[in-house]
């Protein structure tokens, strides 16, 4: 009949209900990131595949998954090879297993975890983090075979002997900037050098700028001599009284004093006239008379 069916049926009095636009059939979709299709689906039909679509201000979603890790590499190399090499793995990794990193670099690392694939959105441990944590070697192929998918694009860059400009312009065409692309870079660089994949001579980490870079803790400038804590607010440098002796083996000893004898009393005033009658004796050439002692100065014996 012609018209098509549902206006064969609607004059036949059999299609009550208004009729509506055809819909057509929704096609079977995939879940899997359009980045694993070409090497886990290969012969799967284009119509099947999943499609990017689009996302955040015009991006793909493609463009929006692709996070590149920026936390430390050697804080997720001691992480691998210590912390889940050295220990039985638990099923979930949360932040009471990373007690032992700091607040700031706990989300870094939960989020470079799941971004590589060792923990999946609630954290529950994957068979790759297994198979990483069993020995370095094995950890070094686990992450070069993710790598190699997941910097396709810089890889590539390296294998045409790219420059450390157009490294960070695909860093950040991904909306990486300042310390953060600096940080991802970085872990880039460091990762494939450890896995040994290829890099290009000409790809350097970007120079800190200086608003990135931490203060120095201002060195104090040595005082010209320790003078003991004067009583008074100000210590005096200029007007202190000195005494030089000549050693015979060479140099020489100079006593700087700030001190007036006459307000010492009891052992200060005893100990400052003996250092004093030692210094002037050994100038003159005498021998100062000491009390004897039977063990080295400064050290107890077991009886005591």
């Amino acid at each position: 009949m012609p018209g098509g069916p549902l206006q064969a049926a609607k004059a036949l009095g059999r299609y009550p209900l208004p009729l509506r636009a055809e819909q057509p059939t929704p096609r079977e979709t995939c879940d899997l990131p359009t980045r694993y299709c070409s090497e886990l689906l290969p012969g799967v039909p284009a119509h099947l595949r999943p499609r990017s679509r689009p996302g955040r201000q015009g991006r793909s979603v493609e463009q929006d998954e692709w996070k590149a890790p920026y936390v430390a590499y050697s804080t997720l190399v001691n992480f691998i090879d210590q912390k889940c090499g050295g220990n039985p793995l638990p099923p979930r990794i949360d932040r009471s297993f990373l007690d032992n990193y700091s607040g700031s670099v706990q989300p870094l690392l939960l989020g470079t975890l799941k971004t590589i694939g060792f923990v999946g959105d609630d954290n529950h441990v994957l068979q790759p983090l297994r198979d990483a944590a069993r020995s370095p070697q094995v950890r070094k192929g686990v992450l070069r075979t993710w790598a190699e998918t997941f910097y396709k694009e810089q890889l590539t860059l390296a294998e045409q002997h790219a420059t450390t400009d157009m490294l960070q312009a695909s860093f950040a065409r991904r909306k990486y900037s300042g310390s953060t692309l600096r940080k991802a870079i970085v872990f880039f660089l460091s990762l494939v050098d450890d896995v040994g994949l290829p890099k290009s001579p000409h790809f350097k980490p970007p120079k800190q700028l200086a608003s990135q870079a931490r203060p120095k803790a201002r060195r104090a400038s040595p005082s010209v001599a320790q003078a003991p804590p004067a009583d008074t607010a100000t210590t005096k440098t200029d007007n202190w009284d000195t005494m030089t002796v000549s050693l015979k083996s060479g140099g020489t000893i100079t006593l700087m004093v700030d001190v007036n004898p006459l307000m010492l009393k009891g052992e200060e005033r005893n100990f400052f006239y003996t250092l004093v009658d030692h210094l002037d004796s050994y100038d003159q050439g005498a021998t100062v008379a000491t009390a004897p002692t039977t063990d080295h100065p400064g050290k107890h014996t077991e009886d005591e």
